[in-house]
């Protein structure tokens, strides 16, 4: 049972290694510049936020970025490697140490359950969508058999005529509140086939699916599934996700520990250890 369940985690888009937050990633690429990506996630994030949905935004750029404060930039510059701006208004992280996207997307993942990358066409990290303005920049980066991908134009000759090659995955502006659907549906699907769906009850829901779509829309976390979960780890108040093995010893060395200690009941539920350094 441990075992098959275990297995659901070989689940993700990118086909194999899933991001350590449990996170559903939603690409917006283009094969060239102004084509209209930056609009279509501006629409999306106000649609997404008008229904309380949760997500992340992180922008790929081969260009050096302007920052927010000249101060934080001449800094910088003389050899600091890591600065921080503040203010009442936002907090911007500056790091001149390179990273992986991949690294960049679990270090947000605690903070939403979907993250929207703009950009890093040339690896398919999620839920893709392809935004064009020439039917031509399609053929390079849509696959033969689309799948988890849709495409977005701004010129209306090329939405035409790729609305009747592809048909329903193709999209235009003003069809953004589609689009949003679609990404939370995609978002619920991608937390279910993480989640055993065994619908236990155990996380206080019904079923598997219940507490996928609390994940999505509720603020909910798939930390709260006891069965991919048993053990939890919070290192400065952040969820450390545990595979199968680390969660076996875990356990069996605490509660081993825990049984010699006088005045613990023989049924063990539950324990929980804090541990302040």
């Amino acid at each position: 049972m441990v075992d098959s369940v275990i297995s659901k985690l070989n689940y993700s888009i990118r086909g194999g290694n899933i991001l350590k937050g449990y996170v559903f990633v939603v690409q917006v690429v283009s094969a060239r510049k102004g084509v209209g990506k930056t609009l279509l996630i501006e629409r999306l994030a106000e649609n997404l936020s008008s229904r309380d949905i949760r997500f992340s935004y992180i922008k790929v750029s081969h260009h050096k970025p302007t920052l927010p404060s000249k101060d934080v930039e001449r800094i910088l510059e003389k050899g600091c490697t890591f600065a921080a701006f503040y203010s009442p208004y936002i907090v911007y992280k500056c790091s001149k140490e390179l990273v992986s996207l991949e690294e960049l997307v679990n270090e947000v993942s605690h903070k939403s359950p979907i993250v929207i990358v703009e950009g890093f066409r040339r690896e398919k990290l999620g839920f893709r969508i392809i935004v064009v303005d020439r039917v031509e920049d399609l053929k390079m980066l849509l696959g033969e058999t689309p799948s988890g991908e849709i495409v977005y134009s701004t010129n209306s000759d090329v939405y035409i005529e790729l609305k009747k090659k592809y048909g329903n995955i193709v999209f235009q502006p003003g069809e953004e509140e589609k689009i949003a659907d679609i990404i939370i549906e995609e978002a619920i699907a991608y937390f279910g086939k993480l989640l055993p769906g065994l619908d236990c009850g155990k996380c206080g829901f019904n079923t598997c699916k219940d507490l996928a779509v609390n994940i999505v829309k509720g603020g909910g976390s798939i930390f709260q599934c006891r069965i991919l979960h048993s053990v939890i780890l919070r290192v400065n108040g952040v969820n450390i996700s545990l595979s199968h093995y680390p969660q076996l010893v875990f356990k069996n060395v605490i509660l081993s520990l825990v049984k010699t200690l006088k005045g613990i009941p023989k049924d063990i539920q539950t324990i929980e250890i804090k541990v302040t350094f």
